[in-house]
This record gives structure tokens, sequence and C-alpha cells, in this order.
């Protein structure tokens, strides 16, 4: 499944999801790639990775595109996309939370 993100990552939103995949589904997680646009960086950032073997991130010089959205492939096992957006939002709802609340330090 392929999900497409509109708007730019908080770097530590993005971190804090794939995080949460791969600790709580990292054995059904067979093959993740993506070209991540945060809100911190210009530049994209690739991802890869197999189940909880992943490459170093790293940032491209430039969009292939005029097109910033996020684009993260996903070959999982017994997943739905609703589980992935799902954490996606429990992860956001936090961070605006620690926001709203003075918590967050970075």
């Amino acid at each position: 499944m392929c999900i497409t993100i509109e708007e730019p990552f908080p770097a530590r939103v993005f971190d804090q999801w794939l995080e949460l995949l791969v600790m709580l589904n990292g054995a059904k997680m067979l093959r993740v790639k993506g070209l991540i646009n945060l809100q911190e960086v210009e530049a994209p950032l690739v991802i890869h990775g197999v189940q909880h073997i992943w490459h170093p991130p790293a940032f491209l010089p430039d969009w292939p595109s005029d097109d910033r959205r996020s684009r993260i492939v996903f070959i999982m096992r017994d997943m739905e996309e609703s589980d992935l957006r799902s954490a996606l939002g429990f992860v956001t709802e936090k961070f605006e939370q620690a926001h709203v609340d003075g918590l967050d330090t970075a």
C-alpha cells in the first residue's frame, strides 16, 4: 500500500510514528520505502527498510519534481492502511497536545 501525506511532517512526529510502527509491527513490515517532506528541511528525506533493519536515512539534493507530498510504500503482512493511519493519528495527537501544554522541548 502507498500512503501519501499532503502536508510536511514535523520531524519528531515522523520519527515517532516510524519508531512506533517498527516497535509494534516490525516483523509485519516486509518492506518500507519513502520520500518524506519534513517541515524543518527543504530537501526530501529518503527512507527504506525491511522489518527491523533500516538503512540510514538520507537527504536528496532536491525534489525530483514539483510534487512535495510525502509518499511511503509499505509492503505489510496482516496490516491495513487504517492501522498505519491510526498510528500516525495517535502520534500526531500526542505531539500536538505536548505542544499546546508547553511540553514540546524540540
